[in-house]
């Protein structure tokens, strides 16, 4: 029935079944792109980490880390700092699969190109991925409004803060109270709405509104590829402009912990006009995917080997 299967969505044995489960390489596609995320997840877990405690607790030894000589001044460190940057990988792979599956699934087919058949396609293409985000999302957020708080103990933990914020407050809390309703719409990247309740959100307000313009660059591309290859990279030319002329405008340090002072982290970091490249150039790799194919398997020559080093 319809209701044991909404309740087998939270079956821990189902979901474990097809969280721990490997497939063969003729049966996934794209399986690189699971090593992909494990990759960036990693770095994502670790920088956060990291920089949660210099906001919370601190670090005792500082000056280990403190640039110019401590290890945020040395090379290879910049792997931490630079999980900020690590979710343009999502970003990619987003673009990529949407792009993909649109071509594959939806835009072959001439009727689904006309007015009326786009219409209603997008609507379910909308519905389907809001659905597909939201219950994980509002499930999160009453386990930090309602649970956290009584997960800690000690006195960091209990200690109220002259804000009236609690250490706990940190995992996102905020004001979802009162602004609940903009992370169930994903608007909380927008100015009046953003921090109020789980701000690490951002990205899934990101995602969710590059999500809404992929149609469009489908239904382009399916009718004529010439027009939807000049459609992407007029878009994708106005989408790494125009970062630049607001980093130029606002004299911002391009990195979100130095630039936070002066609005980077939320006039920049957090707005789809500024992180849509990413999500662009995974468009126009799902567009060549199929191209591609003729190029599987490792280069032979050494002059292949070279261009392939070289690309990648």
């Amino acid at each position: 029935t319809a209701a044991e299967a909404f309740l087998n969505n939270w079956s821990l044995l189902r979901n474990g079944r097809s969280l721990l489960r490997t497939r063969p390489k003729e049966r996934n596609e794209f399986a690189c792109m699971d090593a992909i995320r494990v990759f960036s997840m990693a770095q994502v877990i670790l920088g956060h980490t990291f920089f949660y405690v210099v906001g919370s607790a601190g670090y005792s030894n500082m000056e280990q880390f403190s640039p110019p000589h401590g290890l945020l001044g040395s090379f290879w460190f910049q792997v931490v700092p630079g999980c900020f940057y690590g979710v343009d990988s999502f970003f990619v792979m987003s673009g990529f699969l949407c792009a993909h599956g649109l071509q594959q699934k939806v835009f072959h087919r001439v009727e689904n190109r006309t007015p009326v058949g786009f219409s209603a396609k997008y609507l379910q293409f909308a519905l389907m991925r809001w659905l597909r985000l939201i219950p994980a999302e509002m499930f999160c957020m009453v386990v930090i409004v309602n649970l956290v708080p009584f997960l800690g103990t000690g006195v960091l933990w209990n200690m109220e803060r002259p804000d009236g914020h609690h250490c706990y407050d940190a995992a996102g809390a905020g004001k979802c109270n009162e602004y609940w309703w903009a992370n169930l719409l994903f608007i909380q990247n927008m100015d009046q709405y953003m921090s109020k309740c789980m701000g690490h959100t951002w990205y899934l307000a990101n995602d969710f509104q590059l999500y809404l313009t992929a149609p469009f660059f489908a239904v382009v591309y399916s009718v004529d590829r010439r027009w939807g290859w000049a459609l992407l990279g007029a878009v994708l030319a106005v989408g790494v402009t125009l970062p630049m002329v607001l980093t130029a405008q606002h004299h911002w340090v391009p990195e979100i912990i130095a630039g936070a002072t002066k609005g980077f982290d939320k006039e920049f970091y957090m707005k789809p006009w500024c992180r849509c490249p990413a999500f662009l150039v995974g468009i126009a790799a799902g567009w060549l995917w199929p191209s591609l194919q003729r190029f599987r398997g490792r280069p032979a020559t050494a002059r292949g080997r070279a261009v392939s080093a070289a690309v990648s």
